[in-house]
């Protein structure tokens, strides 16, 4: 497996702590119930139990090795250490192990983790490839987390692979830098909500009409695409159609359960009841507890609106290939995103794939890039024929083979920005 190209003080390298916390649950039996028939169910109960405990108790100790690599900065020794963590369910008994392999860098001061654990369900697999301690003008420190993660359908068939970054800051540091203290979302003008709804009315896929790869060239304009004013009901749609994300929000009871298990992700509100720190999204005062000036959307938002405006521009017959984006700037509630993106490059990749390169952006009504990204698109051509979909990474043939394809390509891309 390819290690990062990073330097010696920079590489993270330590061993990945996973703790999960038990949360006792009770059932209601009935009352009335003779001695034999709950003997009986004691033992129907424990039979799962005891089968995946001897499952379990199979699994290998974890194997501990020691290497060296040559990196730009000199040679590196560190510890590699091959084993798995156990998950407990909720009456506190261990139900499953996740595979993980972990390298410990040897005399460098400070232990910072590499670790690649393969978990996910039957359809997709991910790993954490990297993570950085890096210093943040907006929150004094943000760890950067760079997960791969690769997808299947039911039959086995490779969908799709991606690098996924998350940014974890000091809460209490960004409140009191108060870097985004100053920016104001200024009220519309009926002209201004006019030129915004004349965009969407002019607005809609290409759709069955080949955009073939011939006709277009560099320099040409796709979008623009417009995007807001952005609304907490945008939030509570976006929430509708993909779920409440990592932190498994719940209600009440479930809460509770859930306050229980990262006790840190809740903060008291001004009637001193504990809530998700995910409200800062829809409650001003909460994004304001985590140093903004008001509620603000999520980053991956964004990205799904850029993936909207490749998709209308390109037509049913093309394939959206590629795409990555940055999020360099808050979207508050209010603001407005304008979408363009330009045809950099047109070319046959791997395979003869008729293929173009579009620079994309996303810049709000005060004229910040808040999203600059690319996105490479296979299109139907004349001379080449239909779309040919890409081949997997590495050529894999399953989950795990694409996981460790795109893991080591993440290597070998960092290391050559370095």
């Amino acid at each position: 497996m390819v290690l990062p190209n990073v330097t010696l003080t920079r590489l993270l390298l330590a061993l990945l702590l996973a703790a999960v916390t038990a949360v006792a649950s009770a059932q209601e039996h009935p009352r009335r119930q003779n001695a034999a028939q709950s003997e009986q169910q004691r033992s129907e109960q424990q039979r799962p139990s005891e089968a995946r405990d001897s499952v379990l108790r199979l699994l290998p100790a974890d194997a501990v090795t020691e290497h060296t690599v040559d990196i730009p900065a000199g040679r590196l020794a560190y510890t590699a250490t091959a084993g798995t963590l156990s998950l407990f369910d909720q009456s506190g008994e261990r139900s499953a192990a996740i595979y993980y392999t972990s390298y410990i860098a040897k005399g460098g001061g400070t232990n910072r983790p590499i670790t690649f654990a393969f978990n996910g369900g039957p359809g997709a697999a991910s790993a954490l490839v990297a993570a950085l301690d890096k210093e943040s003008e907006f929150a004094g420190r943000a760890i950067h987390e760079w997960t791969a993660q690769v997808f299947r359908d039911e039959t086995g068939t490779l969908l799709s692979g991606q690098y996924r970054l998350m940014v974890r800051t000091e809460r209490e540091k960004a409140r009191e830098r108060k870097k985004y203290d100053a920016v104001v979302v200024e009220p519309y003008t009926d002209d201004q909500i006019d030129e915004i709804e004349a965009q969407y009315a002019g607005e809609g896929p290409r759709g069955a009409q080949p955009r073939w790869w011939e006709d277009v060239h560099e320099g040409d304009e796709v979008g623009p695409m417009v995007k807001g004013p952005l609304t907490v009901t945008d939030i509570v749609c976006w929430h509708a159609g993909m779920g409440m994300g990592l932190y498994g929000v719940k209600p009440l009871r479930l809460a509770y359960r859930n306050r229980a298990r990262v006790p840190r992700f809740f903060h008291r509100d001004p009637l001193n009841v504990p809530d998700v720190m995910q409200r800062v999204h829809w409650d001003p005062e909460f994004a304001r507890l985590a140093g903004n000036p008001t509620t603000f959307d999520y980053g991956r938002m964004r990205e799904t609106w850029l993936i909207h405006l490749c998709t209308d521009w390109m037509g049913d017959d093309a394939w959206l290939w590629k795409l990555d984006c940055e999020f360099r700037c808050f979207n508050y509630v209010g603001d407005t995103q304008w979408l363009r993106g330009r045809v950099t490059r047109s070319y046959l990749a791997a395979g003869g794939r008729a293929a173009v390169d579009v620079e994309l952006e996303a810049v709000n009504q005060r004229g910040e890039l808040t999203t600059p990204g690319h996105a490479t698109i296979l299109l139907p051509s004349r001379e080449h024929g239909p779309v040919r979909l890409p081949d997997p990474p590495g050529g894999a043939r399953d989950l795990q083979g694409a996981l460790h394809a795109i893991s080591e390509e993440f290597g070998s891309e960092e290391g050559g920005r370095r």
